[in-house]
C-alpha cells in the first residue's frame, strides 16, 4: 500500500464513520471552510449548508463504503481520491441506495488535514 492510499483510506474512513454515525460535531472540524460538496443530483453544498442539512436528519446516511482506486499526494498539502462509494442514505425522507464514482479532495490547513472538496456521479449499470 502506497503512502497516499494509506493516507486516503485513513481520512476517508473516519469522516465516513462520522458521517453514518451521525455526528455533525464530530465531522465539522475534518471539513474546511472552502469546502464544496457536490452531489449526483446536481446539487452542491458549501460547509455550513451540509452540516445545516446533515444535522437537520435532511441527509441521514445508514451505509457510507468507499473503495479507493488511486489516491495521489500533490506535494505534501494536497490529496486527489478517485474510487467508487456505494451509499444507503436517506435524503430529504426518501430512501435512496446509490452506486457512484466519487473524488475526494483534502488539504492540509494549518498542519490538519481538511475535505475540501467531493463529487460524485452515479456509476452507470453495464
Amino acid at each position: 500500500m502506497t503512502d497516499a492510499i494509506a493516507i486516503a483510506t485513513q481520512l476517508e474512513d473516519q469522516r465516513t464513520a462520522l458521517m453514518v454515525k451521525g455526528d455533525a460535531q464530530g465531522l465539522a472540524p475534518l471539513l474546511s471552510d472552502e469546502l464544496y460538496y457536490g452531489h449526483s443530483g446536481g446539487t452542491y453544498d458549501n460547509k455550513a449548508s451540509f452540516l445545516a442539512k446533515f444535522s437537520a436528519g435532511d441527509y441521514c446516511y445508514q451505509a457510507v463504503e468507499t473503495q479507493i482506486d488511486k489516491a495521489q499526494l500533490i506535494g505534501t498539502e494536497g490529496l486527489v481520491i478517485n474510487g467508487q462509494v456505494h451509499i444507503k442514505v436517506t435524503l430529504h425522507g426518501q430512501p435512496a441506495d446509490m452506486y457512484s464514482i466519487y473524488v475526494a479532495v483534502w488539504k492540509k490547513e494549518d498542519g490538519q488535514w481538511k475535505f475540501v472538496a467531493h463529487q460524485t456521479a452515479i456509476k452507470k449499470k453495464t
